[in-house]
């Protein structure tokens, strides 16, 4: 299989490097010169001559990369179905948002994303009119439990649990059929963070185990039996049951934060950056599916630094406070 990708891999080597670094984050950070960054960042991809980067239109210019890339990582990759993992989230972010807007009676299709394995579109009419025919059996399990729960308990973060459970579900049928050790590897880790996050997040508002085991999203390295036996010990013990999951420093420094401050920021960036410590291990692989995978997972973190700068610089964010947020790159 490895063979199949030497041209398609080359070319990805060489656009990581037109990739933003630690250096010039920290660099954009430092500057108070908006027009300056604006044009850092359109040198590493984001606008063009036609469409620069500016800071009015920072939002709908990263997410045209981002649709750019997807398309790019599709066509390279001959739709290989380990590829397909960042596309069923989108699909799932599209599920929530359209799920919470209809209870709420608004439009939000501003902040739908057309980089799912559907068009906007067709997810729109599945949700709105519960449709099964374009979606797979479970988006559409995930559309009706959360219009249904949604409607039952008017907590909106019962759509999110319960799409997220369901998301997991399509993306190991995909995982399953590319059968890539790599792609396996980063999908337990990412399992691990949605149930670790799920859980404080139930605990934090009070709910109960029997609420959470509904949500546990299967196919981790904690098993459902082991995060019940530690889920009411404490934040060291607990961490000890993820030492072969590469949390890291999420499970001690970011959860010691969140308790102290109630606030999951550091526990969010965190757990990106373990993320990121994963798939720079395909920097040692010359050729194949592992190498298009890193980069799509690269460059996704990298769109989420670039929103998460724009927004503190135009909100007047401290360079300190913004430092703090922003995740480490793939180099």
């Amino acid at each position: 299989m490895g063979t199949d990708y030497i041209f398609s891999s080359a070319f990805i080597r060489s656009q990581e490097r037109k990739m933003l670094r630690d250096e010039q984050f920290r660099s954009m950070i430092a500057s108070n010169n908006i027009d300056e960054i604006c044009n850092t960042i359109q040198n590493a991809g984001y606008g063009s001559e036609s469409e620069p980067f500016t800071p009015t239109n920072y939002q709908e210019v990263v997410g045209q990369s981002k649709k750019e890339w997807a398309n790019e990582i599709s066509v390279l990759s001959e739709q290989y179905e380990g590829l397909k993992v960042l596309a069923y989230i989108n699909d799932y972010h599209n599920i929530k948002v359209l799920v919470k807007a209809e209870a709420l009676g608004i439009d939000r299709s501003d902040i739908l994303l057309e980089t799912g394995t559907l068009s906007t579109d067709v997810m729109t009419e599945a949700v709105l009119n519960r449709k099964s025919d374009n979606v797979t059996p479970f988006m559409y399990q995930a559309i009706m439990e959360s219009v249904e729960g949604l409607a039952r308990t008017g907590d909106p973060q019962y759509v999110d649990t319960t799409c997220d459970k369901y998301c997991f579900k399509d993306i190991n049928e995909s995982v399953d059929i590319a059968d890539n050790e790599f792609i396996k590897g980063f999908i337990r880790l990412y399992t691990d963070i949605i149930n670790v996050m799920t859980f404080l997040r139930v605990k934090a508002v009070g709910g109960s185990w029997s609420y959470f085991k509904d949500v546990f999203v299967d196919g981790g390295n904690v098993d459902e039996l082991e995060f019940s036996r530690v889920s009411e010990a404490d934040a060291a013990t607990f961490a000890k049951a993820f030492t072969g999951s590469d949390m890291g420093d999420a499970l001690t420094v970011g959860r010691e934060h969140y308790e102290k401050t109630g606030d999951f920021y550091l526990m969010e960036k965190l757990c990106d950056e373990a993320l990121m410590e994963y798939i720079e291990k395909a920097k040692t692989i010359s050729y194949g599916p592992e190498v298009l995978f890193a980069y799509m997972i690269a460059k996704d973190i990298e769109a989420k630094n670039i929103r998460i700068l724009m927004g503190g610089k135009l909100a007047g964010v401290e360079p300190e406070k913004l430092a703090e947020r922003i995740r480490r790159t793939y180099e």
